[in-house]
Formats: structure tokens, C-alpha cells, sequence
């Protein structure tokens, strides 16, 4: 799924969330795009199906209460879990999500068997639990 800023959100077979942004070269002899990764996250389920939604709209993005536009991507899994993925506005919203997101692990560590971080980083091969990355460019919860 591409949105109007060129990115591009993408599941792969080993349960992980991406997020790609477009680039493109500015060499005189490779005129191609790419895209480059600039999000990832583990999302514990085999997500089978993504579709863009607007609650009571015709558009794919909403409008919220300041007037800026929120895309949103409804996945369901092979399971049956359905999740929500949306847009945040810039980095400071980042940032203070981020901020509620590790409030709240901090609160709950004591029951966790395994660490938020942890279930969250990227595994790079479906069969293969040991070889996994850092999740980065999404905020969980």
C-alpha cells in the first residue's frame, strides 16, 4: 500500500511490519527508484490481508481535529486478530507516543515473560528465532 508521501507499508512471511519510503537516485547513469526501509516491527501474527479504511467516509485518510489528514490500514490475520495501523502527524507526536508506550512496558515489566522490545524486533528469517533486528519507526499500543 503506497500513500501520497511514498511510503509504503508491506508485510513480509516471518510476521514482520515494514514501512518503505521511496527514494530516488540522482546519478546520470541510473535514473531507477528504490525504496529504503524506514520502519520495522514484528507483529506477532501472519498478517494475510491489509485495506485501507475511513471510518463513515469515502476516502482512505481522515481528517482529524486539527485539520491534518490520517491514513489508516486495517490488517487481519490468518488467525483472526485484526489490528490498526495510522499515520502520526510529525516526530513530536512520535516522540510523545513513544514516551506513553515505554510508561506503560515500565508498568507492566513484572508481568511480561518476554520484554516488549524484545517481542517487537524484527525477526529476518520465519523458522530462524535467534537472528532478529531492532524494531524502529512504529509505536505499538
Amino acid at each position: 500500500m503506497i500513500d501520497d508521501r511514498g511510503l509504503c507499508l508491506c508485510i513480509d512471511d516471518a510476521c514482520n511490519v515494514f514501512t518503505l519510503s521511496q527514494s530516488c537516485s540522482t546519478g546520470a547513469v541510473d535514473t531507477g527508484h528504490g525504496l529504503k526501509r524506514v520502519g520495522q516491527m514484528h507483529a506477532g501474527e501472519f498478517v494475510n490481508r491489509l485495506r485501507s479504511s475511513a471510518p463513515a467516509s469515502s476516502s482512505n485518510s481522515t481528517v482529524d481535529d486539527a485539520g491534518a489528514r490520517r491514513r489508516r490500514v486495517i490488517w487481519a490475520s490468518a488467525d483472526g486478530a485484526l489490528g490498526m495501523i495510522t499515520s502520526l502527524h510529525d516526530e513530536s507526536e512520535f516522540a510523545r507516543c513513544s514516551l506513553i508506550q515505554d510508561a506503560i512496558e515500565q508498568e507492566v515489566r513484572s508481568t511480561m515473560v518476554l520484554p516488549h522490545g524484545a517481542w517487537r524486533d524484527v525477526q529476518e528469517e520465519p523458522m530462524e528465532s535467534s537472528t532478529s533486528s531492532s524494531h524502529s519507526g512504529f509505536v505499538d499500543g
